[in-house]
């Protein structure tokens, strides 16, 4: 991952931060995002989890909408979303809106 990823990332949630609002997002709306690409990708849910360093239930969480990806940690979600080939800065720009 970049780290310009990084810092686009912690420059919105301190944006958020600053202005009283955290973002608003759909979790099952992403967990069927990170379905879609792992399934895209040719991955189970255990590969990813594998691949992410993190428990098959903690990833299945996020894919069924369980768990918020906004609310995971940071080093949690930029697992994630490497182990995907996803775009960090993208995701968030994406999935965050003002409340």
């Amino acid at each position: 991952m970049l780290l310009d990823d990084t810092y686009n990332y912690l420059y919105i949630v301190r944006n958020y931060k600053r202005n009283g609002y955290m973002p608003e997002t759909n979790d099952k709306r992403i967990g069927e995002l990170l379905k879609a690409r792992r399934r895209e990708l040719g991955l189970t849910q255990i590969q990813i989890a594998e691949r992410a360093g993190i428990k098959y239930q903690h990833y299945q969480g996020f894919e069924n909408g369980q768990r918020s990806m906004m609310t995971a940690t940071f080093v949690v979600v930029c697992r994630v979303l490497e182990a995907l080939e996803l775009d960090i800065a993208e995701f968030y720009r994406c999935h965050c809106s003002k409340t």
